[in-house]
């Protein structure tokens, strides 16, 4: 008896089997041993239980560890004084650990993410190894030292990490609760990989494998190419993961992009382009030879971003080409032009619109009007001209290179197409030269044009280019090209005149020209939804049918027929491909094998010439430059097209849901792997399919942080391997999970879906483990033979049999159907999932019908995103309503061929027409059992990403924003050295440290500052003001940059509340308050209620300031600066800088100030009144103020605050000092006697200046009145 054997599955494997958490099961799966299957649990946490089971991993999840080893913690103590000389000594202790956390059973790829009590871990600021559980795996050196030599286990077959030193005091001084993105790669795909192409990025820096920093405010820095905490960089943490996931990874094109201007040839500028010409302060200057920033190609904006990222730096081409070469990979160089035309542009257009297409392909480029347009140049010398104004006439000799820099000394303005592939090319000379270099790629309507004498110019013109780049890079560099896959095989005109043009083969048999490039984005599929239930012509089982796939590599549209209309490709008809001469390879893209095979002859007016092109046949190895697919719906039914909605070839598969689907991008590049492997032989180097693309941004930064990058939602459909090379395809899963219990013989093949990752926690039966993932894939298993085979149930057979010759029983009808009640059916079927793209968390779908009754849960251990989750719930409800319907009937034996699992049709009239064999009893008869299938609906993913996120931006420290300010006395004020006060900002924030030495060295630290300063500037001029009374008309606008600012009240006010400091134009600091705070937009204050002049700073608060000037709210984060008493008003040396941070300028600035001198500076006197006595001498008298403690209105007088009471005055004519006397008393009688002399006049007025002295300092600041 068959058995269709999804529900006895166990039973088929459970003889002898390993289960997944490594224990062995029973035999028999009837025995009286329960062991619970897999299922979805909560986040559990990381334990140290001995004998714990280890978890079984399948592309990436999120688990706990267990702890396996540990030493005893480990005590830092730190010891430092505080205050100044002779202040208490004061010791820190801090704790580190060592200990090793075990992770899954067997081999793993890497770790991604790790999470320490629920926040991501910094990667670059620990000490931890990774050990993948191999089976040769060695001890950890630390372990062994602990341990002893010989007593040190290695782990072997288990996965595990090593941390060393790790700082727990932000954990509480204890291990914190781990939990790790764990990845093992399963499958044909990351194992086969050879080749991708690697994008930049939305980024200008992207390809640095060193940090570049900018500060796009004052004390923000940021990291340009940081935005992960799994690397220092995000060029490191990208290659790590590509490495690690493709082990036999052997070349990396990199692809370095400059940027179009026009569809018009001759007017196609090729030029570096920015996101923007201002820059922030970048640590590293971009530059594209000798073109800085505000030189270069100013990228267009759509929605208020850049519409492309900017083309990389040169240096960073540079760094990128030797860290791939460190890392053992051989470096393609790929130059790459984009075109950047608004959608709002006014130039003609080559094809005949009204405009110019919106950021159209490279391979529009073309003469003016376009070839087979009317009033077409083609054909003509203007043709030729044009071509020859877009390749310019730059030579090698041009350029120059000086160390890691490229020169160019040629003609400023020539912006054409030879400037840019020099340049590149002496780029690589620059990095120590490239494996190989493409002279671009799918130019191709450049490429068709003719000249008067039916020359291709353009053609010509890379022939000429390979030679001079030959000259350049030397020999062992190989060149080629990346033609469209339309266009490497030859020009075939649409002008009906049945001429035929081999025209890319000068370039191809050019000595300099290495091997035959194609750009492969051929389809491979015609699918249809209509398909799922009448069969194509194609034999397609699926649309992602693998073997159908690999037959349509050399075959179907392209090989054997064509669609010659819209309307043909809509209603499928189909036209054959023949040419009459017995040569239909001539006009067949997708026969390789023979355009590599044999000479090539032209046509002209379809009459083969008698001599050859100088194509030599079978002379140079195929490299396919780019091959790709979008993970899109049917994505194999039109490769080459790109969701992106700014441009007029964003487009989607043809008759795509535009869902979004990995098993089609899976698939397909599956399908070219495999058939290449075995069909590639001596014409196509297997090492040199290039897949697109592997981005230097790292997953999952790119996507979530749309902040950041405004592309990530094409992610969701695009072309991108990151994220998806490190899932499952189901069929790879299936047989992963059983080879993990020791089963072999099974042919998963055609189990169609696609996971992010897979986990089993628990030792566990291979029946617990599948039969939830068959469920919710809806995948049936069966036998064959002594093989067990799984096929999703929506896949169609090549034949679908029609029952129509029953075996007809005497007591009933030849087929007894049966519908089960409608109320055994759920009304709501719900699957419980994780979700990757919100860091795992655990999640639910559900899908209802109206009818039915009650709740089914499927609990699966699977990761996947919303939108594949909805659509599995949608289908498994469908699924369920569907198998209410069974049948049961006899056959002849002339349906011997039927097997359990097959589809067949018994009724077209019936409501449900198709049927799923679940059975067959063989006898004198055949006894079939059998349940019917849904009707195909399509339920597309079309759910978008979650929000945008930054949670895994890294916190990249820089050089804060800080600010030295020498202030007066106030009350409450200890010393004068503590009125040296510093006030910081950063964002990131980790605290600033603040060193100070009267050398360029020596520098000793002073004090942290814990908190950041509310420090922001003046919006607008602020006009000069009086002190002394409160201002209520007067108001001011300052934009914080960091802080907020409240209102007080006026008893609040006048008792010290809300000050703050505000810098005036000669160097001081003037200290005001003010009584209300409004913010009237983010970040933007409007203070009103304004006490000017504040502490004796009233000669600043009359100076009017300029917009930009420092504000400062002076709270308890602005602290003293650490001045020791001797170094009153001497010129220091401090440095400022991020805590936690070694003492380079990266992180530390130097400023030289003097401090200590303002607070001992006397205030100046108030109140000046003069008297003139009768004898005509003039008695002038004052009132001293004082800087200490004088804010009492107890006392009878002030404090004095000096040593002694005596002050200086002087008196000036025309600003001439005149006469300077001191006196101790504040009154002066100026005796007639004096004052004629100096002034020759008694009516002249008297410049008259007072200020009282400090025995510490001197003089202080004089007040000045004009006596008459």
């Amino acid at each position: 008896m068959a058995t269709l054997i999804l529900q006895g599955i166990g039973a088929y494997i459970g003889g002898a089997l390993l289960s997944a958490g490594g224990y062995l099961i029973d035999r028999a799966l009837s025995s009286t041993k329960h062991i619970e299957g897999a299922r979805l649990s909560s986040m559990r946490p990381m334990t140290a239980e001995e004998g714990a089971a280890l978890p079984k991993v399948y592309g990436a999840v999120r688990l706990a560890g267990t702890l396996i080893w540990a030493t005893r913690f480990e005590e830092v103590k730190s010891s430092h004084r505080s205050g100044a000389k002779g202040g208490p000594k004061v010791t820190n202790y801090s704790y580190v650990a060592n200990f090793a956390i075990a992770l899954a059973e067997g081999e793993i790829s890497f770790v991604r993410r790790i999470w320490a009590d629920g926040k991501e871990v910094d990667q670059s600021a620990i000490n931890m190894r990774v050990y993948k559980g191999t089976a040769s795996q060695l001890p950890d050196p630390l372990i062994e030292a602990k341990q002893g030599t010989g007593n040190a286990p290695a782990y072997r077959n288990t996965a595990y990490v090593v941390f060393e030193r790790f700082p727990l005091e932000v954990h509480g001084n204890r291990v914190p609760q781990f939990q790790f993105e764990v990845v093992r790669a399963v499958g044909a795909l990351a194992q086969n990989l050879k080749a991708v192409a690697l994008i930049p990025g939305a980024t200008e820096f992207g390809l640095s494998p060193s940090l570049v920093t900018c500060e796009p405010s004052h004390g923000e820095t940021r990291g340009l190419n940081r935005n992960c905490l799994q690397s220092a960089t995000d060029w490191q943490a990208s290659l790590d993961e590509l490495q690690s996931l493709c082990p036999r990874l052997e070349h990396v094109a990199i692809v370095v992009p400059w940027f179009g201007t026009d569809l018009r040839a001759a007017h196609c500028a090729v030029r570096p382009g920015v996101m923007d010409r201002k820059g922030y302060g970048e640590s590293e200057e971009w530059r594209a030879g000798d073109i800085k920033r505000h030189e270069a190609h100013l990228l267009s904006r759509v929605n208020d971003c850049a519409a492309y990222g900017g083309t990389p730096s040169d240096r960073s081409v540079v760094e990128a080409i030797r860290s791939a070469k460190a890392r053992g990979l051989k470096v393609t160089l790929y130059p790459f032009v984009m075109l950047d035309i608004k959608a709002d542009n006014s130039l003609p257009d080559p094809y005949g619109g009204v405009r110019q297409a919106a950021y159209p392909w490279r391979g529009r480029i073309t003469c003016h009007p376009a070839p087979y347009h009317q009033g077409s140049v083609n054909g003509t010398a203007a043709a030729a001209r044009e071509v020859a104004a877009f390749l310019g006439t730059v030579d090698a000799g041009a350029f120059r290179v000086k160390g890691e820099n490229v020169g160019y000394h040629g003609k400023a303005d020539d912006w054409g197409y030879r400037r840019f592939i020099l340049h590149l090319a002496h780029l690589a000379v620059c990095a120590g030269g490239v494996d190989a270099f493409l002279l671009g790629s799918e130019l191709c309507s450049l490429t068709i044009i003719r000249d008067e004498d039916n020359r291709f110019p353009f053609v010509a013109g890379l022939c000429a280019l390979a030679g001079d780049v030959r000259a350049v890079l030397g020999s062992s560099c190989t060149l080629t090209y990346g033609a469209d896959w339309t266009e490497y095989f030859g020009h075939h005109p649409q002008d009906r005149s049945g001429d035929v043009y081999f025209h890319l083969d000068p370039l191809w048999a050019h000595p300099a020209i290495g091997a035959v490039g194609i750009d492969n984005y051929m389809p491979l599929s015609d699918w249809r939804d209509e398909d799922y239930s009448i069969s194509g012509p194609d034999g397609f089982a699926a649309p992602c049918d693998l073997d159908a796939l690999q037959g349509q590599i050399a075959g179907g549209e392209g090989f054997n027929w064509y669609y010659a209309s819209d309307a043909d490709r809509t209603s499928r008809r189909r036209t054959p491909i023949t040419d009459g001469s017995g040569k239909p390879w001539v006009y067949r893209y997708k026969d390789i094998a023979s355009w590599w095979k044999n000479a090539h002859f032209n046509r002209k007016a379809g009459i083969e010439s008698a001599k050859p092109t100088e194509w030599r046949p079978m002379g140079k190895p195929l490299w396919f430059t780019e091959i790709g697919c979008p993970a899109v719906d049917k994505g194999p039914n039109q490769p080459n097209v790109f969701p992106d909605a700014k441009s007029s070839e964003g487009a989607f598969p043809y008759f795509s849901d535009r869902g979004r689907s990995d098993i089609a991008q899976n698939r397909f590049l599956r399908a070219h792997l495999e058939y290449w492997r075995s069909h590639g032989g001596a014409m196509l180097d297997t090492s040199r399919i290039y897949v697109w693309a592997w981005d230097t941004r790292p997953f999952p930064a790119f996507p979530l942080n749309r902040k950041l990058w405004s592309d990530g939602d094409h992610w969701m459909t695009g072309h991108w391997l990151n994220g998806r090379l490190s899932g499952v395809a189901l069929d790879e899963l299936i047989g992963a999970v059983l080879a993990d219990f020791g089963v072999t013989r099974v042919d998963a093949e055609g189990a169609d879906g696609f996971v992010s990752g897979f986990i089993v926690e628990e030792p566990t039966s291979a029946r617990a483990v599948l039969e939830p993932l068959l469920a919710v894939f809806g995948v049936n298993a069966f036998e064959e033979g002594a093989t067990l085979v799984f096929q999703s149930a929506s896949r169609m057979h090549k034949q679908k049999p029609l029952i129509d010759g029953f075996v007809e029983p005497e007591d009933a009808g030849p087929v007894s159907r049966k519908l089960h009640e409608i109320m055994e059916q759920p009304a709501r079927v719900e699957i419980s999932y994780r979700d990757p793209m919100l860091d795992y968390q655990a999640a639910m779908v559900s899908a209802e019908r109206l009818d039915g009754k009650g709740t089914e849960n499927m609990a699966l251990p699977g990761m996947l995103d919303a939108g594949q989750a909805k659509s599995l719930a949608e289908n498994w409800m469908q699924g369920r309503r569907a198998a209410r319907r069974t049948a049961n009937f006899e056959l002849p034996w002339k349906y011997a061929a039927l097997k359990a699992g097959d589809r067949i049709r018994l009724d077209t009239t019936a409501p449900v027409k198709d049927y799923i064999i679940t059975s067959i009893e063989d006898g004198a008869t055949r006894r079939i059992e059998a349940k019917g299938l849904p009707r195909h609906v399509s339920y597309p993913n079309n759910a978008p990403l979650p929000a945008s996120t930054e949670a895994g931006a890294s916190a990249v420290f820089g050089r804060p924003s800080f600010h030295l300010c020498d202030l007066p006395m106030w009350p409450g004020a200890e010393t004068p050295v503590a009125q040296l006060r510093v006030a910081a900002f950063a964002r990131p924030w980790t605290g600033a440290s603040i060193y100070a030495s009267p050398e360029d060295t020596g520098f000793e630290p002073r004090t942290v500052v814990a908190d950041r300063a509310a420090i922001g500037r003046l919006v607008d001029i602020l006009p000069g003001g009086v002190s002394g009374r409160l201002l209520n008309s007067a108001s001011l606008e300052v934009e914080l940059h960091f802080g907020e600012l409240r209102s007080t009240t006026l008893a609040q006010l006048f008792n010290g509340a809300n000050s703050a400091l505000l810098a005036a134009p000669d160097g001081h600091w003037e200290i005001l308050q003010f009584l209300n705070a409004q913010e009237i937009a983010p970040d933007h204050w409007r203070l009103t209620g304004l006490l000017r002049g504040q502490c004796g700073t009233e000669r600043e608060a009359l100076q009017s300031r300029e917009k930009g000037a420092v504000f400062i709210l002076l709270d308890g984060a602005v602290l003293p600066a650490g001045l020791k008493a001797r170094e009153t008003g001497l010129a220091l040396h401090w440095r400022v800088g991020a805590s936690g941070q070694d003492l380079s300028d990266r992180y530390f600035s130097t400023v030289t100030a003097t401090g200590g001198v303002r607070a001992l500076e006397p205030l100046e006197p108030v109140h000046i009144r003069s008297r003139l006595h009768d004898n005509g001498d003039l008695h002038v008298s004052w009132i001293r103020r004082g800087r200490i403690d004088a804010d009492s209105w107890l006392a009878v007088d002030i404090p004095l605050g000096e040593d002694r009471e005596i002050y200086r005055i002087e008196i000036r004519n025309s600003g001439k000092l005149i006469r300077s006397v001191e006196v101790a008393q504040p009154e002066w009688t100026y005796p007639v006697a004096e004052r004629l002399p100096d002034f020759a006049s008694l009516s002249a007025p008297v410049d008259f200046r007072v200020a009282m002295i400090s025995g510490t300092i001197g003089t202080g600041r004089f007040a000045r009145m004009i006596l008459s």
